[in-house]
């Protein structure tokens, strides 16, 4: 079995290079074929395959991994090749036919990169479960703290941004995105507090009762949908979605809801934005197929302005990485901290009417350190996920456990950028966590901490 695995990987890696090899002597040499516009559209058709051979031998129910290749199929392969088609302008920026070519290649290397390195950290080392057994009364004592620390978020939050801001985003305008990481850090704690709560119940329950049905309601009351920004949004309910998922005997639900949301249902819900007394079957098609080449989807079109950027101004030798570690300084004290990518990028080519532009991982290993940063960015984060994703599945950890389902949600975030974003709100997502684990350990005794390790 283990040798059939491997052989399984060895094709498909060898798969990778001659693909890389082939399109590098396509792309220079022009020795292979001669219409250009041939060659970018085999460079779609390949890449779209490893894509999907990423989601199909990922047999998890759901994985940071096969978050990484879904993204990936959606963004960098069937929405970019519908933008190409069509001759789309996104942010008004035509790409040039020789960048659609050079970022294909480059997304083709970092998914050998990145196929690579998943498998050396995603090594099977099966453990035991070390889950630790609480008493009727303290789980009993548990569970009410839980339940009351979802009720104080809900009023806490209320009373912070107005309780008609619980349901409409565009009138909280109390805590904006300008405002201080303190803010945001009281107000996405408030919000995802009652998510931790139900979560550390349903895990031990398997079953909704009246605890969680009312953890369930905060939840929805704190992080109702046109409340939050729709990456908040989607870790939320990907997160809880996962937990539901779970024990259930069927796979390929994770895959097929992702699929459904990403190329599905937004591309309709962008659609009936221009729905009238006159709109036919055919108009509405177009609409769909219009979807993919609006802003929501551009992070291809990023990656080819980040090579632009690159080819015209150098790399920047780590400056954005630094700035996005040290996110916790204020600009008050740190005058040149350095903007997030996407801004940086769209700014220098012209685009000042707006900035608010994503940035994907692969452009902030290119801007920073170039064609090795792309590679080395890679390769850490395809061994992170395959240590999480082994951790979770394998190792049986239980502290890691109550986090890592939303991470499959934020991991479309991550991707699709700013890095800069995502990290602070990841680091503000953790907090919550930390603290109902205090609560949690206290519970079960500090002596009992090494067998939650």
């Amino acid at each position: 079995m283990e040798i059939k695995i491997k052989k399984k990987y060895l094709f498909i890696n060898l798969f990778i290079i001659c693909s890389l090899v082939f399109l590098y002597f396509s792309e220079f040499t022009k020795l292979i074929i001669a219409n250009r516009g041939v060659l970018i559209i085999l460079s779609f058709i390949i890449n779209t395959i490893i894509c999907f051979l990423g989601v199909i031998k990922d047999k998890y129910k759901y994985s940071l991994n096969k978050s990484f290749w879904l993204f990936s199929l959606i963004f960098f392969c069937l929405a970019p090749v519908i933008q190409y088609i069509t001759d789309s302008a996104i942010w008004r920026v035509k790409i040039a036919p020789e960048y659609y070519l050079k970022t294909n290649i480059l997304l083709l290397l970092c998914f050998a990169v990145y196929s690579f390195f998943y498998k050396a950290g995603n090594k099977k080392n099966p453990k035991e479960k070390n889950d630790v057994l609480i008493s009727k009364k303290d789980q009993f004592i548990l569970d009410i703290v839980y339940l009351a620390l979802s009720i104080i978020s809900v009023l806490l939050l209320s009373h912070l941004v107005g309780f008609s801001n619980l349901f409409f985003r565009k009138d909280n305008s109390i805590l904006s995105i300008e405002d201080s990481l303190l803010n945001h850090l009281i107000n996405y704690t408030l919000r995802v507090t009652p998510v931790y709560c139900f979560a550390l119940n349903y895990k031990r329950n398997k079953k909704i009762n009246v605890l969680l049905l009312i953890e369930l309601i905060c939840i929805i009351v704190c992080n109702f949908p046109t409340s939050v920004t729709r990456f908040w949004m989607g870790s939320i309910y990907f997160g809880l979605f996962c937990y539901i998922i779970k024990n259930n005997k069927y796979n390929r639900w994770f895959d097929l809801v992702v699929v459904s949301t990403f190329f599905l249902l937004f591309p309709i819900l962008f659609s009936f934005k221009s729905v009238s007394s006159n709109t036919t079957a055919l108009s509405l098609a177009v609409d769909v197929a219009n979807s993919f080449s609006s802003v929501d989807y551009d992070a291809y079109s990023i990656l080819a302005r980040t090579i632009m950027y690159v080819e015209s101004n150098g790399i920047l030798f780590g400056k954005q990485i630094i700035g996005t570690l040290l996110f916790f300084i204020p600009r008050s004290i740190w005058a040149s901290k350095p903007q997030a990518t996407g801004i940086l990028i769209v700014s220098s080519q012209g685009q000042n009417w707006y900035t608010n532009v994503s940035c994907p991982f692969f452009a902030e290993g290119l801007i920073n350190f170039g064609l090795l940063g792309a590679v080395g960015f890679t390769a850490l984060l395809a061994h992170l996920l395959g240590r999480f994703d082994r951790k979770h599945w394998n190792d049986g950890t239980e502290l890691f456990d109550y986090f890592y389902p939303f991470l499959t949600g934020f991991m479309f975030f991550l991707l699709r950028g700013a890095i800069h974003h995502a990290v602070v709100y990841m680091f503000i997502f953790f907090i919550p966590y930390i603290f109902i684990l205090i609560i949690k350990f206290f519970a079960r005794g500090g002596s009992k901490w090494k067998k939650l390790q």
